[in-house]
């Protein structure tokens, strides 16, 4: 396949795709241009398309193994045993740039809504706090988290306490201010769980432990002085918002 008239070129589950040079030229003389693309063509192509003068970023759509599966099998087009290789396969991903990533577990609008305000620059971001990934803490969490997500048909995610109320800004604001609030945290926060509770607020339901103590209210507070810092009004007062370590997500009436 000449590289004159491809970007990329690759196979995939016995088709074979391709991602035509000249339409994106064209395309990218109106503005920014996304592409869909095997996640193995990712390091060739970012810098196929610096090397054209581009700005890149990697945005990662995934869903869940559950509901892959389910939605591989409605769709019929794979034998069983290709669905359950698909399934198994969890590849890396190899970027040089800043990889978001879209949970695709839900209804088709809410992952397109994701998507675009990733585009946009107006993504609903939180800052947490995370145990070493390296640590018994990290591992022991994060599978009680993968054990109540599995029982209760939702998805996972790794373990955090959230420190503030979500807002809207775009990826390099967020990173200036996640980078501003490290510096003022300035070491490692304790958190001491308490009591376990059920919120019924943002996220319709949440199992959550509040998470008390000098440290993580220091680092709460840190976290809302830097996004007003930012020109993103939040309010100071910790009875508002208490920073949590959640379990689950989702409506659960019998939780």
């Amino acid at each position: 396949v000449s590289s004159r008239r491809f970007l990329a070129t690759w196979s995939s589950h016995e088709t074979q795709y391709g991602i035509s040079r000249p339409s994106v030229s064209q395309a990218l003389e109106s503005g920014d241009v996304v592409l869909n693309v095997s996640r193995k063509e990712i390091p060739g192509l970012e810098q196929t398309l610096e090397e054209m003068g581009c700005d890149v970023a990697v945005v990662v759509i995934e869903a869940s193994a559950r509901v892959l599966q389910a939605r591989l099998q409605a769709r019929g087009r794979e034998a069983p045993e290709q669905i359950a290789l698909r399934v198994a396969r969890q590849p890396s991903i190899d970027s040089r740039h800043r990889v978001w990533r879209v949970r695709n577990d839900a209804d088709v609008d809410s992952a397109v809504t994701a998507l675009l305000e990733i585009l946009t620059g107006s993504m609903k971001c939180s800052l947490w706090v995370m145990p070493d990934v390296n640590s018994g803490v990290f591992a022991q969490t994060q599978q009680l988290i993968a054990v109540l997500a599995e029982q209760n048909s939702v998805a996972s995610f790794d373990p955090h306490v959230t420190l503030c109320p979500s807002v809207r800004c775009s990826a390099d604001q967020v990173e200036r201010i996640a980078r501003d609030v490290a510096r003022e945290i300035g070491g490692p926060v304790q958190v001491i769980p308490s009591v376990a509770s059920v919120s019924e607020k943002q996220w319709n339901r949440a199992v959550v432990l509040e998470a008390p103590g000098e440290s993580i209210r220091q680092a709460s507070l840190a976290s809302r002085r830097a996004l007003n810092r930012h020109g993103i009004a939040v309010d100071l007062s910790l009875g508002v918002y208490a920073p949590h370590l959640s379990f689950l997500y989702g409506l659960h009436p019998d939780v």
